[in-house]
């Protein structure tokens, strides 16, 4: 009878380092993935959103909502996780998302000429449902901020209607995108 030769430890550690190796390349991979998934699933809820915006407009003469801007589309959205980054840990306020303040003064801005104007970014990834009247400077140098959410960068959603993500650099403090 023959005698199988089994395993050595030598064996065992040279697999197990391969797998580790291999381990060590594709884990940054798949993770990558993952971000990538979730600034898409981003761009997705703003896209939602600023669609629900344009039809509060319409429905609205041309009007934008007023303080409460989330609350006011809330009508034309019919699921609550839409107003949720699915970057942003925890569940504070109303939305994970801010709308541009200078739209939503008293009396309201009609919103029909934006869109042939210089595209200024109407939504985008930050502060808890509120309103911001620029971009704040701190957003650009806290690597912890809601201007870099996604790998180093924000989503953000234009009077056209357009998505896009941007890094905080590429964005000015009147919210329009500056080209690098």
């Amino acid at each position: 009878m023959k005698r199988r030769r089994a395993f050595t430890v030598i064996d065992n550690l040279i697999t197990f380092a391969i797998i580790f190796v291999l381990a060590a390349i594709l884990i940054p991979v798949f993770m990558k993935g993952w971000d990538n998934a979730r600034r898409s699933s981003c761009q997705a809820n703003l896209k939602h959103i600023s669609v629900a915006l344009w039809m509060y407009v319409a429905d609205n003469n041309g009007y934008s909502p007023a303080r409460n801007w989330d609350a006011s589309l809330k009508p034309y959205i019919k699921n609550d996780r839409v107003f949720r980054c699915p970057s942003k840990s925890g569940e504070q306020g109303t939305s994970d998302y801010f709308f541009n303040a200078r739209y939503l003064k008293k009396p309201l801005h009609k919103l029909d000429n934006l869109a042939s104007s210089a595209t200024p970014i109407l939504l985008g990834d930050g502060s808890d449902g509120g309103a911001l009247a620029g971009f704040p400077e701190s957003w650009r140098t806290d690597e912890n901020s809601s201007a870099r959410r996604h790998m180093g960068g924000g989503c953000y959603s234009f009077a056209d209607g357009r998505i896009k993500w941007l890094e905080p650099q590429q964005v000015s403090s009147d919210f329009r995108e500056v080209s690098r």
